[in-house]
């Protein structure tokens, strides 16, 4: 079973518990999920970004194939999502990371040992949205590749 780890900034706000839950729950047939919180930064813009980048570089599992969430990031179809995903695993990889960083976003430095940078939208989402939208397209993926009914 494929198992995939997603760092993130910031406590999840309870506005958005119910849809964490929801998917985590939905996804347990399809991947083992772990998630992991950093502590936001309370420093200026650049200091934080370095802080939380490096306190989030600390948690990537060695041999992961990481993928930072990034504006300025690659736009995928659905489809194209799921053949990333069934790429790596058909190839081998047993672990996927994604790595969301929070309201300033993410380190270049982490930016570079990234595989794949994703972006959603060309549009701005809260680290927070962000996190349940990637709920969402990782348990879509999945069942595109399962061949499951969900996705039309």
């Amino acid at each position: 079973m494929l198992k995939i780890t997603i760092l993130k900034v910031g406590k999840l706000k309870s506005e958005y518990t119910a849809l964490e839950a929801e998917f985590l729950k939905r996804l347990s047939s399809f991947a083992k999920v772990e998630m992991r919180e950093i502590k936001e930064s309370k420093k200026e813009v650049g200091p934080a970004i370095e802080e939380e980048s490096t306190a989030l570089c600390k948690h990537l599992p060695q041999d992961s194939y990481i993928i930072a969430l990034d504006r300025e990031g690659k736009q995928f179809s659905s489809e194209e999502f799921a053949q990333v995903i069934k790429t790596q695993r058909d190839f081998g990889k047993t672990q996927i990371t994604f790595v969301i960083g929070g309201p300033y976003g993410l380190s270049q430095d982490l930016m570079r040992k990234a595989h794949l940078r994703l972006s959603f939208s060309r549009l701005t989402f809260t680290h927070q949205f962000a996190y349940v939208i990637l709920l969402e397209q990782i348990f879509r993926a999945s069942t595109i590749i399962s061949g499951k009914k969900y996705h039309y």
